[in-house]
């Protein structure tokens, strides 16, 4: 069912209430297996060696993996045979379906992995204090390298997105496997170029492998120039180009779906 106009902000803010209120005993579950995990292999460092694992060493694996996982799951309603069809017939856009589960998975996630895990490691240095009178160093979630990570996330947790959206089942194994696909085919497409455009350097390192950057220093300068630009542009498509293609192409799907 879709409304005349495409968004509207309380419209929104409903559908915002209801995921988290139709999803809240689930996210409290995964929340508290999370936790009793972490705090499960904190105990056994505790027994090992008398002290606590450094707060910043599992929250990637939280942030990514888990991130991943829950992106990957963010449409599963949409390919449940009961469920489909009261997905799409909320009284809401396509527009509010899709920046719903966009925030909760990307925005939502990073903001809810930061609480949890400075909770976590306040908890662990309590009981590390009580237990041994040594307390680890708390996650610190201003950390530039915090930030960083978070950046990270929400580019590529496009792709899992949009994973969701498309494979009905295995969406997450799936996603995986097809961004493997991927790199293999960039990697073929560099090694095409640097054959075609640099032959006889290509050449010269077949042949010479020891002696090419010794003997050539126009090759050596030429192949870090290639590389340099290469990477420059990669970077450039990564952080301004992957996630607004990713997130575009995850609404035209939702949107064919209602068709």
């Amino acid at each position: 069912m879709q409304p005349k106009s495409p968004f509207r902000f309380n419209r929104f803010q409903r559908l915002i209430k209801n995921e988290l209120l139709t999803q809240y005993r689930t996210l409290l579950i995964a929340g508290g297996a999370i936790l009793g995990i972490l705090l499960f292999i904190n105990f056994l460092s505790l027994l090992g060696n008398n002290r606590a694992v450094a707060p910043t060493s599992f929250y990637g694996l939280l942030l990514f993996a888990g991130g991943y996982i829950v992106s990957s799951m963010a449409f599963t309603d949409l390919h449940h045979p009961q469920k489909s069809y009261l997905y799409l017939t909320l009284p809401c856009s396509n527009a509010e379906k899709f920046l719903s589960r966009l925030i909760l998975t990307s925005v939502g996630y990073g903001l809810a992995t930061l609480i949890l895990y400075f909770l976590f490691s306040a908890l662990i240095s309590l009981l590390s204090m009580l237990l041994t009178g040594y307390a680890p160093p708390m996650f610190n979630p201003f950390d530039r390298e915090i930030f960083i990570s978070l950046g990270v996330y929400l580019v590529t947790q496009s792709l899992f997105l949009a994973g969701a959206v498309y494979f009905r089942k295995h969406a997450f194994i799936k996603t995986v496997l097809s961004l493997f696909g991927l790199l293999l085919l960039l990697l073929l497409f560099t090694l095409l170029i640097l054959r075609l455009f640099f032959w006889n350097d290509w050449v010269d390192l077949r042949n010479y492998p020891r002696d090419l950057f010794v003997s050539s220093g126009l090759t050596k300068a030429t192949l870090e120039s290639f590389f340099i630009t290469l990477g420059k542009i990669l970077k450039y498509l990564f952080w301004t180009v992957l996630a607004p293609f990713f997130w575009i192409v995850t609404f035209l799907r939702l949107k064919e779906t209602e068709v």
